[in-house]
């Protein structure tokens, strides 16, 4: 909501592609030691991470990615499908992929924001926003603070602070190509920034995007300035960092036949996105 953007604090983009190799996720983990594991975590939450528990956010996060995970048994009936009539494949993994996104949003917001050091946050209930694109490719979690105090006490900077980072979302295929989510409120906020030529640039840059498929670049970074003149540039980026604070890293799928990013699993598996 737009009105909300008032109050935002921080956004986390969860990775992956919601498919069965690559599902979405929030990057929590308990690999190396603990000062590598809390770095991991500070970035991730970024701003926010001072506001937050950071055992109750992992296990909230956890609880999230659970609710997101495309199963074998789920898998193993798509390709079953591919078999034996490819077009209903390819609904059954659509309707799949729809349904991991809502449920993930239904415990959302059924969640009680334990994780939240602030009484007030925890009480009102009302600090998290879960957003996806029309094309259940991406998604993300919005933090606001309604809470003056906290905000104050904080010393917090609300609102969309310029520059930041957009990520696309999309297949690169045919029928979903890459694009920038026209519906997302921090993109539709960036005309209220720039006036006409946002509108004319977000044009300019989906149509960019749908030319580009996986086999055209590792990645891909759509720098935003406040002028606007330098448009789009390709520039190296670290694959698929935690929490996506770029554009989706367009990183090659192994293999695979659904969606182009390898949900059909059958090809090499020698890269590891996390």
């Amino acid at each position: 909501v737009n009105s909300d953007l008032n109050y935002h604090l921080h956004r986390i983009y969860l990775s992956g592609f919601n498919t069965y190799r690559y599902p979405l996720h929030i990057q929590v983990d308990n690999k190396g030691g603990e000062s590598s594991r809390i770095s991991r975590l500070a970035k991730l939450l970024g701003p926010a991470y001072s506001l937050i528990f950071p055992e109750r956010f992992t296990k909230f996060a956890q609880n999230l990615n659970r609710h997101l995970t495309i199963t074998a048994c789920e898998m193993l009936i798509y390709t079953v499908l591919c078999y034996l009539y490819y077009p209903l494949a390819h609904w059954y993994m659509s309707a799949k992929t729809k349904q991991k996104i809502q449920k993930a949003q239904a415990f959302q917001h059924s969640y009680d924001h334990d994780f939240f050091k602030s009484s007030t946050q925890r009480n009102m209930c009302n600090s998290l926003r879960f957003g996806y694109s029309r094309c259940f490719t991406l998604a993300w979690i919005d933090i606001l603070v309604f809470d003056k105090v906290v905000s104050e006490t904080r010393r917090l900077k609300l609102g969309t602070q310029m520059p930041y980072l957009l990520v696309c979302s999309g297949r690169g295929s045919y029928d979903c190509p890459f694009h920038l989510e026209v519906e997302d409120a921090m993109v539709r906020k960036a005309g209220f920034t720039f006036g006409r030529k946002w509108g004319e640039f977000l044009v300019k840059v989906n149509q960019y995007l749908r030319t580009l498929t996986f086999n055209d670049l590792i990645s891909l970074q759509v720098m935003i300035n406040e002028d606007m003149t330098e448009g789009i540039s390709p520039r190296p980026s670290p694959r698929y960092p935690e929490g996506r604070h770029s554009l989706k890293q367009l990183k090659q799928p192994a293999g695979g036949d659904y969606g182009s990013r390898g949900d059909g699993d059958d090809g090499d598996d020698d890269d590891d996105d996390d």
